[in-house]
């Protein structure tokens, strides 16, 4: 059966949680074919994602992503190697369209200052607001295989 999702662009609003870290560029999973990670001293930057999608939103839903800092050529991207979201709409979506590989999974928010993905105890996060912080905008795009080939899909985000 298949699922109907909203046609491009998704323009979405909520809020959530990204923290980096640094693996070594030898543990990642496969990248897209010609992308490959920014490295330095054989590390490589990797995000994750917590984000809650709310009402107003073309589509509301939960997402909990991973993705490595890459380049194709010179120009750099991300590429989301794991995602879990709780809405088929999505997953559909997100997989015909951009070739990003989400998968279905219960995403829990329980009451501030917490967020939790609890799936299957694949994550868990806590965080603590001080304050609106500082506006950020984030503009790039997102490299994924697509039927074949390399998909470059531009994203923004504050």
């Amino acid at each position: 059966m298949d699922v109907e999702y909203p046609p491009e662009p998704w323009d979405l609003h909520g809020h959530g949680c990204v923290s980096l870290w640094t693996v070594r560029a030898r543990d990642l999973p496969a990248l897209p074919d010609g992308v490959r990670p920014v490295t330095a001293f054989g590390r490589a930057l990797v995000t994750t994602a917590f984000v809650d999608y709310l009402p107003g939103s073309l589509l509301p839903y939960r997402e909990l992503l991973v993705g490595v800092l890459v380049r194709h050529g010179a120009r750099p991207g991300l590429s989301i190697t794991d995602i879990w979201v709780d809405s088929p709409q999505s997953k559909a979506g997100g997989r015909e369209l951009w070739g990003i590989p989400k998968e279905l999974a219960d995403l829990t928010i329980v009451p501030a200052p917490a967020f939790s993905a609890n799936a299957v105890g694949i994550a868990e996060v806590r965080h603590t607001s001080y304050g609106r912080g500082v506006p950020l905008l984030i503009a790039g795009s997102v490299l994924q295989a697509l039927n074949g080939a390399l998909a470059r899909t531009p994203v923004r985000a504050s």
